[in-house]
């Protein structure tokens, strides 16, 4: 789930970028590219999408419009989980890819590798997707002085770097990785947030959680209606070992998950969190309810749970 949140967000954001800096869009298509991302932080997916069509209306030529518009998609399926949102991505994203080979940019051409190896991982196609993610960041990598370009690329670099470092004279990037996605987050006009969560996750995965929380707080602060964002604070809060503030975390993101309409993975995903959490604080009866529910729940969506999660939960003997 956290995959497909951060490179789909992170489509615009490295869309808008320049050679030396960010930069805005021109006029009026600033004021609707910024709208249509404030939407989806806050989950208004439709609302997005209709300013993302502003945005192709000012210029028909340009791939911008075309990206928000497949990254209100991805933001949504990533929400809910909609299998029809990736068939919406691909259709905005094949009218982008041509779009931007007619500009014969390199920043642009790998945006759209980059993005396109998303859409075959969510297919299914996994090595495909991989090598179209790698040809993207390597395209992007070689784009000097472009903040956005780099820390996109980092994510790449610093995942490559972690599954190889146990190779002897290979260098160790991640720490590099790191700087360049901190750039990103202070440097970036209009999305923040995509490579804040990039580095929520690599805190998360090396036991920083503090650090992780810190950079969640922002996001919710300003968009306290991002579901997303709030069950990862859910997630930082238990691994920190802070269960009653993460219970009480997971319990709104259930109700929020439930009013949003039942059936999504991140509904599953509370009931097994608040399960875990009642079994650590040996709250027998609520543990039981929870798992109960989890179970009438879970068929639907069991191929797409986190791995992490399940994992987890046969390790306590839940599952």
């Amino acid at each position: 789930m956290r995959t497909g949140t951060l490179l789909a967000l992170a489509l615009l954001l490295a869309a808008t970028a320049s050679r030396a800096a960010p930069v805005r869009l021109p006029g009026e298509a600033d004021r609707l590219a910024r709208a249509s991302v404030e939407a989806m932080l806050s989950c208004e997916y439709r609302r997005a999408t209709i300013l993302a069509d502003s945005v192709v209306l000012l210029d028909a030529a340009h791939p911008a419009g075309w990206l928000l518009k497949a990254l209100a998609a991805f933001a949504r399926y990533d929400d809910l989980a909609d299998p029809g949102e990736v068939a919406k991505a691909e259709t905005a994203l094949g009218r982008a890819d041509s779009l931007s080979a007619a500009l014969g940019d390199e920043f642009w051409k790998g945006i759209a590798e980059y993005e396109r190896g998303l859409l075959l991982a969510l297919r299914g196609q996994t090595m495909k997707g991989a090598l179209a993610t790698r040809s993207g960041a390597v395209r992007l990598s070689k784009l000097g002085g472009n903040d956005d370009a780099s820390a996109l690329a980092a994510v790449y670099d610093y995942y490559l770097s972690e599954a190889i470092s146990w190779l002897p004279f290979v260098a160790d990037e991640r720490a590099s990785a790191k700087e360049r996605l901190a750039r990103g987050v202070d440097s970036t006009v209009y999305f923040g947030a995509v490579y804040r969560e990039a580095l929520v996750w690599i805190h998360w995965a090396n036991g920083e959680f503090d650090e992780g929380l810190a950079l969640v707080a922002p996001v919710l602060d300003a968009h306290p209606a991002n579901r997303v964002f709030l069950q990862i604070r859910g997630d930082l809060l238990r691994k920190a070992g802070r269960l009653a503030e993460a219970r009480s975390v997971y319990a709104l993101s259930l109700r929020q998950y439930r009013a949003a309409g039942k059936g999504t993975v991140r509904e599953v995903c509370a009931l097994g969190n608040l399960a875990l959490i009642a079994h650590f604080q040996n709250d027998a009866a609520a543990r039981d309810e929870y798992m109960r529910l989890f179970r009438l729940a879970l068929p639907p969506v069991e191929k797409r749970m986190p791995r992490s999660l399940t994992k987890e939960m046969e390790k306590a003997g839940l599952l």
